[in-house]
């Protein structure tokens, strides 16, 4: 009996140390969700930023080339306007007998085909500018547009990794938490037998000097006994 109690209390005691372990691992476990839910909470305003960023970036780029049109627009039509008022007064001073070369000097209506040779010549040079600098601003635009869509996808595939790393956490805890119960309920299961079998030992170890005194007083007797036996033969 005294066997038996002393393997359920080491199976109770064994019991109590690994509740202590699961409570430990299930903290540990409870402070890496909570981790998660942080960094996934950041990881959602990031990608929010980065989506609002670049609508922002699109917008600006968008504005840019209907600019770039619209001034585009202009010039082709100055330049082709330059060059009809020239062509005019080329068929003009042709009709009174001027060549072109004539005209571009001084006199005879020369300043004013210089002045608009000159005009023209700055319209062009306006507009080669323009489409170099929306070469420039489209090829910004594209890089731009690359590192976004890098960025978006580091932030989509850490926001995974943090997923499976908090449903990991939270399986674990689940898991951990049914360990706990069934070692809770396996020490109350062992309280329950020491004290049902306290109880039941009770009256013995109550009466043991008793039964001891006893089993000497038939041990005497059996020895008297023996003793008569032996002096009547």
């Amino acid at each position: 009996m005294r066997r038996r109690r002393r393997l359920r209390q080491k199976k109770r005691d064994d019991h109590r140390a690994v509740i202590e372990d699961l409570k430990r691992v299930l903290a540990d476990l409870a402070a890496v969700v909570e981790e998660k839910k942080f960094d996934l909470a950041a990881n959602e305003k990031a990608q929010k930023d980065e989506a609002a960023n670049f609508v922002e970036r699109t917008k600006l780029r968008d504005e840019e080339k209907a600019e770039f049109e619209k001034d585009l627009q202009e010039h082709v039509e100055a330049i082709a306007a330059l060059n009809e008022a020239i062509d005019i007064l080329a068929k003009y001073y042709a009709s009174k007998g001027a060549a072109l070369v004539q005209m571009t000097k001084p006199g005879a209506g020369g300043k004013v085909v210089s002045m608009l040779s000159h005009t023209r010549a700055e319209f062009e040079q306006a507009k080669e500018t323009l489409e170099s600098d929306e070469q420039v601003a489209m090829a910004e635009y594209a890089e731009d547009k690359a590192i976004h869509i890098k960025t978006a996808n580091q932030l989509t595939h850490q926001e995974d990794t943090l997923t499976v790393e908090k449903q990991t956490a939270e399986e674990q805890i689940d898991q951990n938490t049914d360990d706990l119960e069934n070692n809770t309920n396996e020490v109350a299961s062992a309280e329950e037998y020491l004290d049902r079998l306290g109880k039941s030992c009770y009256p013995l170890i109550s009466r043991y000097d008793e039964r001891v005194k006893l089993r000497a007083e038939e041990k005497k007797a059996v020895q008297d006994a023996i003793k008569v036996l032996q002096e009547e033969a």
